[in-house]
């Protein structure tokens, strides 16, 4: 069974954070969708439509299978196409992030290089990590949520090498 479940994992890309670009004049980074935590929660989700779609023998269906599998298909959706891309850009001077949820990109945010004072990695006390950038304001924006997906460390990097940060300590 073990072997199983982690051929299902390998099935679909990483869901790691991911440095896709570094060169002197830009950085992007992706934070992918949850492609295995979506595919279990769209498949259970359409279960759900399945059985609550199925008529008994009065003609009537299960309602409440069909409405809990209307919001897991919707949950399922989201987990498994939602991605966050930060771009950094000398040619623009900006950091740019968006959020994009089954290829519809809600409120991108743009920030200028020279308002951000480097990014860090913040914990929650468990295993789950985000990166935080740090403006010369002293607020701070947070990039995506606490995960426990690996990449955060490297991307904080990636920013801090672009942005020149000697040291990141806010």
């Amino acid at each position: 069974m073990a072997g199983a479940a982690s051929g299902l994992i390998r099935m679909f890309p990483t869901s790691a954070i991911q440095v896709l670009t570094k060169t002197s004049e830009q950085v992007e980074i992706l934070d992918p969708p949850r492609y295995s935590a979506g595919a279990v929660v769209l498949l259970a989700g359409a279960i759900m439509l399945w059985f609550g779609l199925r008529s008994r023998g009065n003609g009537e269906a299960h309602w409440p299978y069909f409405v809990l599998g209307v919001p897991a298909v919707l949950l399922g959706l989201i987990l498994f196409t939602g991605r966050d891309s930060i771009s950094l850009s000398r040619i623009t001077g900006t950091l740019t992030i968006q959020r994009s949820y089954v290829g519809v990109t809600f409120n991108p945010v743009s920030i200028p290089l020279s308002n951000v004072r480097n990014a860090v990695v913040e914990s929650n006390g468990s295993d789950q990590h985000k990166i935080v950038l740090v403006l010369r304001s002293g607020n701070s924006v947070s990039i995506g949520k606490f995960s426990g997906q690996a990449g955060h460390y490297a991307a904080a990097s990636a920013i801090n090498d672009f942005l020149e940060v000697v040291d990141s300590t806010p």
